[in-house]
């Protein structure tokens, strides 16, 4: 029984010891922080007066030239459209750096040949026709980039480049397809479809261009034009002959002009 009031007595002698030093530790931190929190609204108040002279925010949109490469035959263009919104950042009068975030449509048009006969299926349409097909790649597109300022009068121009990644989240293909029935007679069919399981998921590009700053009230346009080379391909392998042995990687490459707010 002793022992046990002497246990008890014990643990109460240590909880009141803790009790102490954390109410010293809380009265240390409170005495601190009296003088610290001034300090640290004055730094974050001058932070913020320096964001805003060097951040700059603003949207565009415009028109979106791609083509898929020609390591394959047949390959042709196909026009879409661009828009996002883009943060700068500047490092000094002459450099900064801008990051952006758009929709960007890619992809091009292809031509592919199918003839199942040279594998034994018979001749239909189903098995010999050709197939024009204009591919639309629905991008998610980041670029990061660096910009600097060249002279060019009295008319602000940036030249810039950079890395760009872009996650391609739908990809859909209308086509036109002629072939011979049975009978010798010549059908064409329309349609579209989802092919997005035909396109890799990400895309590395790089992209370059300049931008043209001009002035509107007390707010700027900018007019841009830039051109986005493939790195990586949009697609693992084609062949407009559907040969596994003539099959190739292909990229799309985009030429894109459009007309920004800087807000």
């Amino acid at each position: 029984m002793c022992c046990a009031i002497e246990f008890n007595c014990l643990m109460l002698h240590e909880n009141l010891y803790a009790y102490k030093n954390i109410k010293l530790i809380m009265n240390l931190l409170s005495n601190r922080l009296t003088w610290l929190l001034p300090f640290l609204l004055v730094s974050f108040s001058l932070f913020s007066q320096e964001d805003q002279s060097t951040l700059s925010f603003g949207v565009k949109a415009g028109m979106a030239v791609s083509s898929f490469s020609t390591e394959q035959p047949h390959t042709g263009e196909r026009i879409g459209y661009t828009l996002g919104g883009f943060v700068g950042y500047a490092l000094n009068s002459q450099l900064s750096l801008q990051g952006e975030v758009n929709y960007l449509q890619q992809g091009g048009t292809l031509l592919t040949y199918t003839d199942e006969t040279r594998f034994g299926a018979p001749y239909n349409f189903a098995t010999v026709h050709q197939t024009h097909s204009r591919v639309t790649l629905h991008n998610v597109e980041v670029p990061i980039l660096v910009q600097y300022k060249v002279p060019f009068g009295e008319l602000p121009v940036k030249a810039f480049a950079g890395p760009s990644l872009a996650y391609t989240f739908k990809a859909t293909e209308n086509f036109e397809r002629t072939g011979y029935t049975a009978s010798n007679l010549i059908v064409t069919a329309t349609g579209s479809e989802d092919v997005s399981s035909q396109y890799e998921p990400f895309q590395l590009g790089v992209t370059g261009g300049l931008g043209f700053y001009i002035p509107y009230g007390d707010k700027s346009l900018v007019l841009d034009v830039r051109y986005r080379y493939g790195v990586t391909p949009a697609r693992s392998s084609y062949s407009y002959i559907e040969l596994n042995g003539t099959a190739e990687a292909i990229r799309t490459n985009t030429l894109s002009v459009t007309l920004g707010l800087i807000l």
